[in-house]
């Protein structure tokens, strides 16, 4: 976001988005954000220190993989509705995209 020329786009809340923008932006339901620490904790955006703390090694046993899932799932639902309306913001589209069947 904001890497690219052409500046900050504005958001549908009529906001200028930013990564700060994100936490307090009304265009992101609430609800969202039910599993992320909004703000900043030690200067580290919350987005960025999920993304750091994904596993990054196969779970060694059944039980491991059972608790990844568990902490993981909730958390990694809500972190991908958020970053797709980021996408549809930045991308300035309000249009309702179709949801993909499951695999």
């Amino acid at each position: 976001m904001n890497r690219l020329p052409g500046g900050k786009p504005n958001c549908h809340c009529g906001g200028q988005m930013s990564r700060n923008h994100l936490f307090v932006c009304p265009t992101i339901p609430e609800a969202y954000w039910e599993h992320i620490q909004r703000g900043f904790h030690n200067d580290v955006n919350p987005i960025d220190a999920i993304l750091k703390s994904l596993p990054t090694t196969k779970p060694k046993s059944i039980t491991e993989k059972q608790n990844l899932i568990i902490k993981w799932q909730p958390l990694w639902t809500d972190l991908l509705n958020i970053l797709f309306l980021v996408d549809q913001i930045c991308h300035k589209t309000q249009e309702t995209f179709v949801d993909e069947p499951d695999p």
